[in-house]
């Protein structure tokens, strides 16, 4: 059975998205703290200790148009999380074989971040 981890995070949308500018201490902050809430919110789960597919789903409620790839300062800061809670032994390309973003429609905003097994 492939393991899996399903960590709901806190925010209704991503709040790092490559199209936002900006000075780069703020966005920093940011970053530290999806690192941190991410890495308190993932330490109850078990260590996946082969190859994973990280995703970073953003659920929507509407229909407008968006770039399911802006999200990826958020997703790469998440996986830096992981690592910090033991989820995962670290974030390089042998053990996170793949990472990606979706925008998923949903009667509910919210941010997962699903980590996944995979056979090597």
């Amino acid at each position: 059975m492939t393991e899996r981890v399903v960590v709901r995070l806190p925010w209704e949308s991503p709040p790092l998205r490559s199209n936002d500018r900006g000075h780069w201490a703020p966005r920093a902050r940011v970053t530290r703290e999806v690192r941190r809430v991410t890495a308190s919110l993932a330490a109850c789960y078990k260590p996946i200790v082969g190859p994973v597919h990280v995703t970073l789903v953003w659920w929507v409620t509407d229909k407008r148009r968006r770039d399911s790839s802006a999200a990826d300062p958020t997703l790469k800061a998440a996986q830096d999380g992981l690592v910090d809670a033991g989820v995962i032994p670290d974030d390089h390309h042998r053990i996170v074989r793949r990472s990606w973003c979706e925008i998923r429609e949903g009667d509910e905003k919210r941010v997962e971040l699903i980590v996944e097994g995979v056979d090597e």
